[in-house]
């Protein structure tokens, strides 16, 4: 029997579609939280760093849309679950690599970002053939709008990575390395709500041609993406003490 891997796919996103969206967030929880325990069993060190990569210029692009959960009265960006990864990787490589290896985590996301902008870009200056509007219209929906997004994006997790990194080596030297679950949700929790309301800040006031109203930000941008980066980092604690000390 032949099988249409295409139709495949769609079948998956149809039945993911059907689910509540708390569903599907739990399940995309689970994934990220498989995908670091492997990235850093597997490939220890690089492996992380090749995570975090993918992870903000994904989240980067999943941010531009919203959902609609049943449990909060207003919808919220996308991208939540792989930004709240991107602090337990952090705390990860300050627990088992320190310090330095995690400010080196930090260069190679802006990198990742800005390469992976600089290439869009380019990318989007070729004419497209007449048989493919339909796929340079659809770049153009992903990556032209994303300007404000990568620059937000930069500044707010620039400054609360560092203040990740400090905070959880701060805990680690306080607590003489002991209850690693409490540093991570203390350095995880607060370092994502700097970041959350630095980038809403940013991306759909400062930087944005039709700025939202503080209350609009606040309820779509910051509660809501907050209860989900926070249940994220709850969730995926356990993937901490799972990992494999070098």
């Amino acid at each position: 029997m032949q099988i249409n891997i295409d139709d495949f796919i769609v079948t998956i996103i149809n039945a993911l579609q059907g689910l509540p969206p708390e569903i599907v967030t739990l399940i995309s929880i689970m994934i990220s939280g498989i995908c670091i325990l492997l990235s850093q069993r597997l490939f220890g060190l690089v492996g992380l760093y090749l995570y975090n990569a993918l992870a903000i210029v994904l989240a980067n692009i999943q941010v531009l849309r919203l959902c609609k959960y049943n449990i909060l009265e207003d919808p919220v960006a996308l991208g939540t679950v792989l930004f709240a990864t991107l602090y337990l990787t952090t705390d990860i490589i300050t627990e088992f690599y320190g310090a330095k290896a995690a400010r080196r985590n930090v260069y190679l996301c802006f990198f990742a970002t800005l390469l992976t902008a600089v290439l869009m870009i380019v990318d989007l200056g070729h004419v497209p053939a007449p048989c493919s509007h339909t796929a340079y219209h659809a770049m153009q929906t992903l990556f032209v709008p994303s300007a404000r997004i990568f620059i937000a994006s930069l500044c707010a997790f620039g400054i609360s990575q560092f203040y990740d990194i400090g905070i959880f080596s701060f805990l680690k030297k306080l607590t003489q390395a002991r209850f690693l679950w409490a540093r991570t949700l203390c350095a995880s929790l607060s370092s994502s709500f700097v970041d959350n309301m630095i980038f809403s800040v940013l991306a759909w006031s400062i930087f944005a041609q039709t700025p939202l109203n503080m209350h609009t930000i606040f309820m779509t941008y910051v509660l809501g993406a907050y209860i989900a980066r926070a249940l994220v980092g709850v969730l995926l604690i356990p993937v901490i003490y799972m990992c494999k000390r070098p």
